[in-house]
């Protein structure tokens, strides 16, 4: 593993993922669902896997399942996988362990709701 990563937050340009990668010779990623960004990732890598001679495994790929996803994690790392196009994560973290519910309010605006799901029985 690279002990420097790209970190993606924020980054929404596709040739600058393939910048890091191929030119910048970045091999660790840190990505989250949080960050809205997947997709655009998963394009890049799909991309430099043709394209270059870089295949997964020579990359690190994290990403983070976010506070108000937990009730279902099976179904936010399917969720990732599939944005990022890759069959496997090397490491998935839990974003802010908390456990909350997402209530968009009439005006639009967002609140969180606290649930009652001890962080252990997240990863079973």
């Amino acid at each position: 593993m690279s002990c420097i990563g790209l970190g993606t937050y924020h980054m929404n340009h596709k040739q600058t993922v393939k910048t890091a990668i191929i030119d910048l010779n970045y091999r660790l990623l840190d990505c989250a669902s949080m960050y809205k960004n997947e997709e655009m990732i998963g394009e890049a890598l799909s991309e430099i896997f043709i394209e270059t001679e870089i295949e997964r495994k020579d990359m690190f790929i994290i990403s983070k399942i976010w506070f108000d996803e937990i009730e279902d994690v099976e179904s936010a790392l399917r969720r990732s996988l599939n944005k990022l196009k890759v069959d496997q994560l090397d490491l998935y973290l839990v974003h802010w362990p908390i456990a909350t519910r997402t209530i968009r309010n009439d005006d639009d605006t967002l609140k969180y709701e606290r649930i009652n799901i001890p962080m252990y029985k997240v990863w079973e």
